[in-house]
């Protein structure tokens, strides 16, 4: 998730919900479509390091109790990499945000999350059960449309294994 809202989005996102809560109105931010620049650093498997770009669109489902996200990854040369969904929905009894993401390369994953106001950022950890890798996300809501985003993933033993960034911007209405 990566992504800002303007206030006629929360807007209309509470309208959509019968229960508006504070969380709610924190997962309000993403309705929309955005558009994804992702940066990845020199690594072993791209020497010069690579850039891709993406789409996002977020809409509410299930009557307003999940967020739902369609997106897709290409190359900069246009080549689709991958796409998938992710839902996210807000656990009271965890007091914890959660996101179950499918990717068309048949990977499944499962995402924990928390926000912090302060810093209008939210924070992502998913936790590999197989390989034991854990990846830990963050996106910032920099304002006017746009969000800027780390993702790091690192292996207990041997630390750091992949990492990117990236900026998304919200498409104007």
């Amino acid at each position: 998730m990566i992504v800002f809202a303007s206030f006629g989005g929360l807007a209309t996102a509470q309208q959509r919900h019968s229960d508006v809560t504070p969380e709610s109105q924190v997962l309000a931010r993403w309705v929309g479509s955005w558009d994804t620049e992702i940066a990845i650093p020199s690594n072993p498997a791209a020497p010069d390091g690579a850039k891709a770009r993406g789409t996002a669109v977020y809409d509410w489902i299930r009557k307003g109790s999940v967020l739902r996200s369609t997106w897709s990854v290409e190359s900069n040369e246009g080549e689709r990499l991958f796409n998938g969904t992710t839902e996210i929905t807000y656990e009271p009894k965890t007091r914890s945000y959660r996101a179950v993401a499918t990717w068309s390369i048949g990977i499944k994953t499962e995402s924990v999350g928390s926000w912090d106001d302060k810093s209008s950022t939210m924070s992502w950890t998913t936790r590999d059960p197989l390989t034991k890798r854990v990846t830990i996300a963050k996106s910032n809501m920099a304002g006017n449309g746009i969000e800027k985003w780390t993702m790091m993933v690192a292996d207990p033993k041997t630390g750091p294994v992949f990492e990117c960034s990236g900026v998304n911007t919200r498409r104007s209405k």
